[in-house]
């Protein structure tokens, strides 16, 4: 005679019947340790056969079977019929994977819509299942790192959800980057959800939102989240980090809160952002401080005859519009560029009021002996008469 598991997977009604009548038959026995009869006959989606297992006194409709309860195998299988059968049983809707399992079957964003998992993913919410999930299973992280981001946003809609994975806000930045920078409506929404939430937003084991933000070039989420943050939960080194990633839209927004660049960013940062030859918009962003001095001498240089000597006049302008530079600075600097007869910034520093007469002076002695040198060294003393 074939095993209950054999009949529950191929065989017929009838021969169920029969076998049921064995004495001494444990209807919760497990094939290999591993499916129940119900287990089976949920997969192969035979109402008849898992109404009649039902019907069997003793039977437990929430044995486990790679933490999948029977309920939860109809629903992976999509079988509606059975779905309703086993809920109109009584079934415990909360025990076995059933939320998860459906989070699962949800349209995946980005693929083909699943309309029918996301039909039932919607009628066991209405069904009153608990959108926090089993103990052992978080549902939102779930949705998150899949893309789920249907199941996602009706789990954080939900007033009853409090099960928050404090690493839920990164989870969903490192799996829906793509659709965030496209302003996708969906993960937008979403996003705005989790922000919603107070404890998404703070750093977690040496995890950081924020951070994750950055290293993603999400700098409009970044901005976000700091503007959510009170300074406490602000970490010093976020400027820093803004610097070496080049997010100047960030570090606009970082240098505006008091005290934190002072505590992150010493001077000698700006000077090495401009030898190596930094984005404009990351020295702008640090020239919009006040907390900047750019008159501190580093190693014997100041900023604007550093960025002078690398020839970038477009620094040179940024400096220059600083009220509190120094005229000994500007007039360093000037003398520097009629020295090396960088036209282009010296003409830029001609035009300053704080250089000097004595300055100009100066500088028209030195291009004199040069003429001679090279063409630019008379570009240079032209622009002085």
């Amino acid at each position: 005679m074939s095993s209950i598991f054999d009949i529950c997977r191929t065989g017929e009604l009838a021969d169920l019947e029969r076998v049921l009548k064995t004495e001494g038959l444990d209807i919760n026995a497990k094939e290999n340790e591993q499916e129940a009869a119900l287990h089976i006959a949920c997969a192969r989606g035979a109402l008849p056969f898992v109404a009649r297992l039902m019907q069997v006194e003793g039977i437990d409709p929430h044995l486990l079977y790679f933490q999948k309860s029977p309920l939860a195998i109809a629903i992976e299988g999509k079988f509606r019929e059975i779905i309703k059968y086993l809920l109109a049983q009584k079934v415990n809707i909360n025990k076995g994977g059933v939320l998860f399992t459906a989070v699962a079957q949800t349209t995946s964003h980005g693929k083909p819509k699943e309309v029918e998992g996301d039909a039932f993913f919607d009628f066991l919410m209405d069904e009153g299942i608990d959108v926090n999930g089993d103990s052992f299973i978080n549902p939102l992280g779930h949705a998150l790192i899949r893309c789920h981001l249907y199941a996602a946003k009706r789990l954080l809609s939900s007033r009853e959800y409090r099960h928050l994975d404090k690493m839920a806000l990164i989870t969903f930045l490192e799996n829906s980057h793509n659709y965030l920078r496209k302003n996708d409506p969906l993960a937008v929404e979403v996003c705005d959800l989790l922000f919603s939430i107070p404890d998404a937003l703070k750093s977690f084991s040496g995890h950081s939102p924020f951070e994750k933000a950055m290293e993603l070039s999400l700098e409009e989420i970044s901005v976000k989240i700091l503007a959510r943050l009170s300074r406490e939960e602000m970490h010093p080194k976020w400027c820093q980090i803004a610097i070496e990633q080049n997010r100047a839209i960030t570090l606009f927004a970082l240098v505006r809160i008091p005290g934190l660049m002072r505590k992150s960013l010493t001077e000698e940062s700006l000077f090495s952002l401009a030898l190596h030859g930094k984005q404009k918009g990351i020295i702008s962003a640090l020239l919009s401080s006040s907390e900047l001095d750019v008159n501190e001498e580093v190693d014997g240089s100041h900023a604007l005859l550093l960025v002078t000597n690398e020839r970038r006049v477009d620094l040179i302008k940024l400096l220059l519009a600083r009220e509190d530079l120094s005229s000994d600075a500007v007039n360093d600097a000037f003398f520097i560029a009629a020295q090396r007869g960088f036209y282009n910034c010296f003409h830029l520093l001609n035009l300053d009021p704080r250089v000097t007469e004595a300055k100009r002076q100066e500088a028209k002695e030195e291009l004199r002996a040069r003429l001679h040198v090279a063409p630019s060294y008379g570009q240079c003393f032209t622009d002085l008469n």
